[in-house]
């Protein structure tokens, strides 16, 4: 084994860096002219690599290499969902367009006073406007809105006329 210690291991790390800062200083063709190799590199953490690496390999992969250890080994075989294989989890469910459950949601009743309608259709808003949502959910909360606004522009005018 060679006794290259760590300190000169760092010292040419120190140079190589030096140098092709210097190369990308002068010019990106500054190096190829000159016959030098490109030579990127980077680093990347032994938690990320494991991560990418156990992200490329299929679940059913990873599970039969579990059975496998557990049949070498002797112990039972009930592997549902192994160590580093996280089943997903259920999309949530959509946000419901139907105009009676946003009416039920939104609470109106014709007995409502016009501030009060103007506090609901705020706090819907805050919580339903296609802006705060979900890019993906974007368009389903345009359609929610829509819905809610007709809801309560109705209610509203309803109890304007009543209050007349």
């Amino acid at each position: 084994m060679s006794d290259f210690s760590k300190s000169e291991f760092a010292a040419l790390l120190d140079e190589l860096i030096e140098t092709r800062a210097r190369e990308a200083e002068e010019g990106d063709g500054a190096s190829a002219a000159r016959g030098h190799a490109s030579m990127p590199f980077s680093y990347v953490g032994t938690q990320d690599a494991a991560e990418a690496f156990f992200a490329s390999v299929p679940g059913e992969v990873v599970a039969d290499l579990y059975r496998q250890n557990a049949r070498a080994q002797g112990a039972p075989i009930a592997i549902d969902n192994p160590p580093g294989i996280e089943s997903p989890d259920p999309a949530p469910p959509l946000p419901s367009i139907d105009p009676a459950e946003i009416a039920r949601e939104l609470t109106l009743t014709a007995n409502r006073i016009p501030h009060d309608i103007d506090r609901i259709r705020r706090a819907f808003a805050f919580a339903n406007h296609p802006d705060r949502v979900d890019p993906a959910l974007r368009e389903r909360a345009e359609i929610r809105m829509r819905i809610a606004n007709m809801l309560i522009d109705q209610v509203k005018k309803k109890v304007t006329k009543r209050r007349r």
